[in-house]
């Protein structure tokens, strides 16, 4: 110790210690079971209640950016159903709710608000099994039945989606169906549905949501006919030497027309009424009325002949019946009015390396150009242009 010296030895010993501590670490790390994930993308709510729990169970975890949590991966499948139970990460309260409540002495106001918390909960909890869908929040809007009200209010909902990706058309329409199908007389067009980045997906007034569907409409048509002509042209030029743009002006006006032609020389009787009408009158002549012939013993002077008048009339109505063609057609919107398309293609390349870069020759750009009047459909009579 004497001939080592004090102050080396310290810094020996101090070596000893920290080689140590490196090897216990090493040694823990090598023997502490693998972790793997228990939830990701957890709010800051959600991962605080899930990491109390795990505190309370006194289960080692590892918490990650994102709201990621990480735990031994030989308990996985054990936690996620111990914190199943406390209903954790939140996913909103379901029917469990009157499995909780003491119904006796419960009022009805009451039990109606943990019928709508129930309701939303369980439809919150169908939405985020939607692929896709991380989570999900329902507002529902039931108005209460009044007796004397002549008109009742319809029932409304708003749902809050937090998803990975944007949602096609189809998936909204769904969840929209969904929520209607669940609550009484709410109609599909009553649900708004909002993503996490404040975009309205549904619901709103009817001619705004008209306007968003034919944008939509118009933009899949655009997108559909640009990659129709990218890939028919890409088969020319080569895939990554072609940009195509395309504008489409369509209709969506629906319209409906109704015609009747009537056919004079196709006539048919359909009725016949004859009147028939006669009459008679017959009249003695010569007993002219006098003071004598009235006395008693009175005689008549003389006698004439008798005269007959008779008249007659017929009557004769027929009612005809008149071909007649009734069309109704209805044209609904969609149509495309005129198509514009503008088209960008490399030239060529000649030569080793670099090489020198050669433009494309008229009769090249001519079949390029029919080729996309081809894939586009082309009609000059509607004015669509094309740009090569």
């Amino acid at each position: 110790f004497k001939a080592v010296g004090a102050a080396r030895f310290g810094v020996m010993a101090g070596v000893a210690a920290v080689l140590t501590a490196f090897f216990l670490y090493i040694a823990g790390a090598l023997t502490e079971a693998p972790k793997t994930i228990l939830f990701s993308g957890l709010e800051s709510r959600d991962a605080a209640a899930v990491t109390g729990k795990l505190d309370s169970m006194a289960v080692k975890y590892d918490v990650k950016e994102g709201g990621t949590i990480l735990v031994p991966a030989d308990q996985v499948t054990k936690l996620r159903m111990a914190l199943a139970q406390d209903n954790l990460p939140a996913a909103g309260v379901g029917y469990e709710i009157f499995d909780k409540t003491d119904t006796f002495g419960t009022t009805a106001f009451v039990q109606n608000i943990n019928h709508l918390r129930a309701l939303e909960g369980e439809l919150a909890r169908s939405i985020q099994s939607i692929e896709g869908v991380e989570s999900a929040r329902v507002h529902l809007v039931i108005p209460e039945r009044q007796v004397f009200a002549q008109q009742e209010q319809p029932p409304t909902a708003s749902v809050v989606l937090k998803t990975r990706r944007r949602m096609d058309s189809g998936q909204v329409q769904a969840v929209q169906h969904m929520v209607a199908a669940a609550v009484a007389s709410l109609a599909a067009d009553r649900v708004a549905i909002v993503d996490d980045r404040g975009n309205l997906l549904a619901g709103g007034d009817k001619s705004g949501s008209m306007a968003r569907n034919q944008e939509e409409d118009t933009s899949n048509y655009e997108s559909g006919l640009r990659s129709r002509i990218e890939s028919i042209v890409a088969s020319v030029v080569g895939s990554g030497h072609v940009q195509v743009q395309v504008a489409a002006d369509i209709n969506y006006n629906r319209t409906q027309t109704t015609s009747e032609t009537f056919d004079p020389d196709s006539k048919v009787a359909r009725s016949t009424q004859t009147v028939e009408r006669n009459a008679s009158d017959t009249s003695a002549g010569g007993n002219a009325v006098s003071v004598a012939n009235a006395l008693p013993g009175g005689g008549a002077t003389g006698g004439g002949d008798a005269s007959k008048n008779s008249s007659g009339s017929t009557e004769e109505t027929v009612n005809y019946e008149i071909s007649k063609t009734v069309k109704t057609s209805t044209v609904d919107g969609g149509e495309v009015k005129k198509l514009s398309v503008a088209v960008v293609v490399d030239g060529q390349t000649v030569g080793e390396g670099a090489g020198t870069y050669k433009a494309r020759t008229t009769a090249e750009m001519a079949q390029i150009t029919a080729l996309v009047k081809s894939a586009m459909g082309f009609d000059q009579t509607r004015g669509d242009q094309v740009q090569v």
